[in-house]
């Protein structure tokens, strides 16, 4: 029998994580949480320069000409992650760095970068996910993109989501446990207080699962540049209703949620460059949609008929966007959590059959567990087929 910590099925993992025979040490003996890559700790050494680099797909100057720069950028986005072991600190404590900003800018600097003499500063920002709007990422985003997603073979993808927000869903927690409503300006004074505001029982177990999942490999895709700046009020990050959304996107005019879907309202149509990609020549509708949806590993998303989309919970939809009860809340969070671990395990076997010459350096980046035992399990998976 599958471990679970290992399966695709996203129902063998929703109950193993609801029954505990999923926990935090079976998650981080599966999946490395890309927040470490920016983690000065020294036993890091001299792996530092090659956990982190300059975004593929940001918008900065390329800093390569100016190598004693570059490397001062990289070493001011390290930072005291905080203990392996606690990742809803280290979640508060990445959300609380405040960007990099090179100024005033010397004529050398401005010359070399070919910048306008009038420029005053450069800023840098991070990110996990290798978003168009962020300057530096780790080194396995990078690799991770082009080894499942090689930009040559698709241009149309500009830009990167973390797709499931943990923000969101940890600040209706902390509401619905009578915190209040907080702000994103808040997150620097929870990450100085961060016990006053752990959760409790299976909400609070779940909730530092998501911590740690939500910047892991199956919580990242790569997408359009508008998309990934717009899509939050239609879905609040909620990757079932943006599922549900794209869906209908892809389906005839006709379809009734074409004129009440909130991502229809004109956000899909701009990306319809990136959609439209995914499609082979005269392909359209239903399997169009179809190709979408292998091309990025989000079966998890969907019913065992491929067709019909998994709410997080019972009630999710485009009007009812928030967990309002504890019992939606766990729900919430276990569905999130199970489908991260299930993409995540298809992205690692599709990492490990890759002939990309980057994989064998992309998969210690992105698992702890040796190629060799993923071919293993790959095998063991076809032969039970």
């Amino acid at each position: 029998m599958t471990n679970p910590i290992a399966s695709t099925d996203f129902d063998t993992v929703r109950a193993a994580l609801a029954d505990g025979s999923i926990d935090l040490d079976a998650i981080a003996g599966r999946f490395i949480d890309f927040k470490m890559a920016f983690d000065n700790s020294s036993d890091l050494g001299a792996l530092r320069k090659k956990l982190l680099e300059e975004n593929d797909r940001g918008e900065s100057p390329d800093l390569d000409c100016l190598p004693s720069l570059k490397s001062d950028v990289l070493a001011a986005c390290c930072f005291e992650t905080g203990d392996a072991t606690d990742p809803l600190k280290r979640w508060l404590n990445y959300r609380s760095q405040p960007n990099f900003v090179v100024e005033p800018l010397t004529a050398e600097i401005r010359t070399a970068l070919g910048l306008n003499p009038r420029t005053k500063k450069l800023t840098f920002s991070i990110d996990c996910d290798g978003s168009k709007s962020c300057e530096i990422t780790p080194r396995a985003t990078n690799l991770l993109y082009r080894v499942l997603w090689p930009a040559n073979e698709n241009p149309k993808i500009d830009s990167a989501d973390t797709m499931n927000s943990f923000w969101t869903t940890y600040r209706e927690a902390l509401r619905l446990s009578g915190q209040g409503r907080l702000r994103t300006c808040d997150i620097p004074y929870l990450a100085d207080n961060t016990e006053q505001y752990r959760l409790e029982g299976d909400c609070g177990d779940q909730v530092d699962m998501l911590a740690y999942l939500t910047h892991t490999l199956g919580n990242f895709i790569p997408c359009f540049g508008c998309f990934n700046r717009d899509r939050y009020d239609p879905t609040k990050d909620y990757w079932d209703l943006t599922m549900l959304g794209i869906k209908e996107w892809y389906e005839e005019p006709s379809s009734p949620l074409r004129k009440v879907n909130p991502l229809n309202q004109g956000l899909l149509d701009q990306c319809r460059p990136w959609l439209e990609s995914y499609a082979e020549e005269d392909v359209t509708g239903g399997e169009a949609w179809r190709q979408f949806v292998k091309a990025n590993f989000l079966q998890p998303y969907f019913e065992e008929d491929s067709s019909t989309v998994r709410p997080f919970f019972k009630e999710h939809s485009f009007d009812h966007q928030l967990p309002a009860s504890k019992e939606e809340l766990l729900d919430c969070l276990l569905s999130m959590n199970a489908g991260i671990i299930a993409r995540g395990n298809l992205m690692l076997y599709a990492i490990t059959q890759s002939d990309k010459p980057e994989r064998d350096e992309l998969l210690p980046l992105v698992t702890p567990v040796t190629c060799e035992q993923l071919l293993e399990e790959v095998d063991n998976a076809n032969a039970s087929r």
